[in-house]
């Protein structure tokens, strides 16, 4: 079963790390399991548990999505030539101002 949640006017599917996430805090929630018992399964502090809780009860399901599934990356395919020949003029240039100062 998929499971989607609309965030940053999106649908974003969850991953099964993030429905684990999300059962588990809606069982701490329900108050069918302890803090300590929901830390052990998802191999996290309580601090951390006790986090997810709170979260989901003041936000819902969407604190639970990854905030990078969102964003663009930094420097895009588009700007990787435009990199590749600012380092080479670079290391052009450097080349030069050694071979001076060594000539000098």
């Amino acid at each position: 079963m998929k499971y989607a949640v609309k965030m940053k006017g999106m649908i974003l599917s969850m991953t099964q790390k993030e429905r684990n996430k999300l059962y588990i805090a809606r069982c701490l929630i329900d108050g069918k399991m302890t803090i300590n018992e929901a830390a052990e399964v998802l191999s996290l502090s309580e601090r951390q548990v006790k986090r997810i809780k709170k979260g989901v009860k003041e936000q819902g399901e969407a604190l639970l999505i990854h905030k990078n599934r969102v964003r663009k990356p930094f420097c895009s395919d588009k700007m990787y030539p435009f990199l590749e020949i600012c380092i080479l003029l670079l290391y052009i240039s450097l080349s030069i101002i050694a071979a001076v100062i060594g000539s000098s």
